[in-house]
């Protein structure tokens, strides 16, 4: 199943649809930037509380079991898993505004510390979007400027990548076997076009080059495909005219796998074992 972000007027939700555009359903009545654990068991999600923070939730595959992860007081986004399923890695923002920092915990919410960033400032520099490396060894991020950088989990290690996008590059997402990164940049019309670099930052290419805002990359099990979400408006990206499509991971065949006047977002592929 690939889960994605479905807002409609009652909110977002997180919904599930196979590849061929069958068994669409609602799985998580509450809840968006849906992460399938490893052993595809597992879905993190976060969710916006009754107090206002958003927070972090994980659910059994069926929707059912939910339990929050951290403490409240906080705002938690864009969780990804590591790839023995330990840990988790997440964007947290500083309490009374500033920028964002990049968290680990344990996936029973234990151990949380800092990876990037200074909780205690509200000056330092902001870094989300995290995605962990199927190898385990990097973890992939944005810079407030726009750049893809890489770190190992234990803090070393940490590098700009080279991207075509001029700082607009966001929502990077590994390829299975760790050897790109899909992420969404500036494209040929203004707007953004998917592209694809090798891990150390070289032949990057653009898959798509259509006149819509395509955004969010993310690869199914097998490296043969690509999920992402199309916007179609003149004034630029709009959550409420997102619709969902895949294509072959060398940009062609792309073709709609949800559409719709509901907003759809943040494709992420079950392991398949």
């Amino acid at each position: 199943m690939i889960a994605f972000s479905r807002k409609t007027a009652e909110g977002w939700s997180i919904a599930v649809v196979r590849p061929d555009r069958s068994g669409f359903r609602t799985l998580i009545a509450a809840g968006s930037s849906p992460s399938w654990s490893p052993d595809g068991r597992f879905l993190v999600f976060q969710r916006k509380t009754a107090r206002g923070d958003w927070d972090l939730f994980v659910a059994n595959a069926d929707g059912s079991g939910q339990r929050q992860l951290d403490d409240p007081g906080f705002d938690d986004f864009t969780p990804s898993w590591s790839p023995d399923g330990s840990q988790l890695v997440f964007t947290r923002a500083k309490t009374g505004g500033g920028y964002d920092d990049i968290y680990l915990v344990n996936a029973d919410g234990s151990d949380l510390r800092v990876l990037i960033g200074d909780p205690d400032s509200l000056s330092s520099y902001d870094s989300f979007a995290p995605s962990w490396s199927p190898s385990g060894e990097w973890i992939a991020f944005i810079t407030q400027d726009g750049v893809i950088t890489l770190i190992h989990p234990d803090g070393s290690g940490r590098h700009d990548l080279p991207e075509p996008g001029d700082g607009t590059a966001s929502n990077p997402g590994w390829s299975p076997d760790s050897s790109q990164i899909a992420y969404d940049a500036a494209g040929i019309h203004g707007w953004g076009d998917i592209y694809v670099s090798d891990v150390n930052g070289t032949y990057a290419r653009a898959l798509t080059r259509s006149p819509g805002y395509e955004a969010a990359p993310s690869w199914s099990p097998d490296g043969t495909q690509i999920s992402y979400g199309l916007f179609t408006t003149r004034n630029g990206r709009s959550l409420e005219h997102a619709d969902l499509y895949v294509m072959n991971a060398d940009g062609s065949h792309p073709r709609p796998l949800v559409r719709g006047p509901a907003a759809k977002w943040g494709t992420d592929w079950q392991p398949v074992h």
